[in-house]
């Protein structure tokens, strides 16, 4: 779900400029739509630089955060594959630069390099890794799903940030991302979230400013998500 190694991480350097060199380039700014759900259409972006997030509508109008993705992966191949109008809406959370591949584009790319079978690989290890964040959903606490959700996006989009970590160099996470948004992406309000990120910060494991999280002391937080203090 978030921001994993992505395609990339299948591709050789060779065969990553080759897919990188297919389609036309296009560029993003800051929470331009790269994708709408509903959508008819079937090109596949690849994304080389920037980070975006895939969303979905309940029927209400609230917006679901599904997942983040960044350099080095693609979106849009579901709608290439079952030839479906799109499910979910991908939004850029970065200025982003891309490239923008047809259907048959792609599928010859991985038809030519028998991708098929890793690229379903990833596919598989992304639908178990979804299992399980829906299964925490009904069985963690708020302040439990926080944490595990703040370790995950460290591990994923992290960075050394300046500052004085608790043991070792803090991390910070440019989360692109509301408060509204991670409250809904762990299925808490965001008073609950709120709550719990200014725990976090009187207790000197994180500091926050506008969409930015910086990890202070990483080992706490993991005695947090195992239920120690």
């Amino acid at each position: 779900m978030w921001c994993d190694a992505g395609v990339r991480s299948l591709l050789s350097d060779d065969l990553w400029k080759q897919l990188t060199a297919l389609g036309r380039k296009r560029t993003y700014d800051t929470g331009a739509r790269l994708i709408g759900e509903g959508e008819e259409d079937t090109h596949v972006i690849v994304l080389l630089d920037g980070r975006v997030k895939v969303t979905c509508s309940e029927q209400d109008g609230t917006e679901v955060l599904l997942s983040i993705r960044g350099d080095g992966d693609i979106v849009g191949e579901r709608a290439a594959i079952d030839q479906d109008v799109r499910s979910a809406s991908v939004t850029a959370l970065r200025p982003c630069t891309a490239r923008v591949l047809s259907a048959e584009e792609f599928f010859a790319f991985v038809d030519a390099h028998d991708l098929a079978r890793p690229l379903l690989r990833l596919a598989v290890v992304r639908q178990r890794e979804g299992q399980r964040i829906r299964v925490e959903l009904t069985t963690l606490a708020v302040s439990q799903r926080l944490v595990r959700t703040l370790l995950r996006l460290g591990d994923a989009m992290g960075s050394t940030a300046a500052g004085t970590g608790i043991g070792e160099e803090p991390v910070a996470v440019d989360l692109g991302l509301s408060q509204e948004e991670l409250a809904r992406a762990i299925g808490a309000s965001r008073s609950q979230v709120a709550a719990c990120l200014r725990r976090l910060r009187r207790e000197c494991v994180i500091s926050t400013g506008r969409r930015r999280i910086v990890i202070l002391d990483r080992d706490r937080l993991h005695r947090q998500d195992a239920g120690q203090r």
